[in-house]
């Protein structure tokens, strides 16, 4: 008799593979949600490219921290470019940093475009000098809303004024 066992792997919040345990400019990352939902890869909508929401880590989108070359810290402003673009139109390539728009409800990718696709990132409600860790609940706020991110019922992103929290898993190779 023959038995056969299968194994899901999920990132570890604890896995440490820029050496440091904390979230860091340059990162590759996932985010995932209180309700344990991933930020997953993006869809071509009407106009954009929307990132989805989904349960299932395998297919998760990934994310390099910009704006900042060292440890990010509470309060700090960051901006999330999706690395997914295997499927894009060659001509979108460069619109790849997470935004809050107002000609859309849903977040999508688009260019630089100030403090709309910068994402303030802090802690709950205490208060702490070292940089934030993987595994740690925090906010992810748009600069230019002063919204949370936040998971919408039809599968996609947008801000809103309610707290939702995040937590940055490193993405280990």
């Amino acid at each position: 008799m023959t038995f056969s066992v299968f194994f899901t792997v999920q990132p570890s919040a604890l896995a440490q593979c820029n050496g440091t345990g904390y979230v860091t400019g340059g990162d590759t990352v996932y985010l995932q949600d209180q309700g344990d939902i991933y930020i997953g890869k993006s869809y071509s909508g009407r106009r954009y490219y929307y990132p989805t929401v989904t349960p299932d880590y395998p297919v998760a989108g990934k994310f390099e921290i910009q704006g900042t070359g060292g440890p990010v810290y509470d309060g700090q402003n960051i901006q999330l470019q999706t690395l997914d673009k295997d499927a894009w139109v060659p001509s979108w390539l460069d619109y790849d940093l997470l935004g809050a728009f107002g000609d859309d409800y849903y977040l999508y990718y688009w260019e630089d475009y100030g403090t709309k696709s910068d994402w303030r990132i802090e802690r709950p409600s205490y208060l702490s000098e070292e940089p934030i860790k993987y595994g740690e609940n925090v906010y992810v706020i748009n600069r230019d809303y002063n919204e949370f991110m936040t998971p919408t019922d039809s599968g996609y992103l947008t801000t809103e004024p309610n707290v939702h929290l995040w937590t940055f898993l490193e993405y280990c190779e």
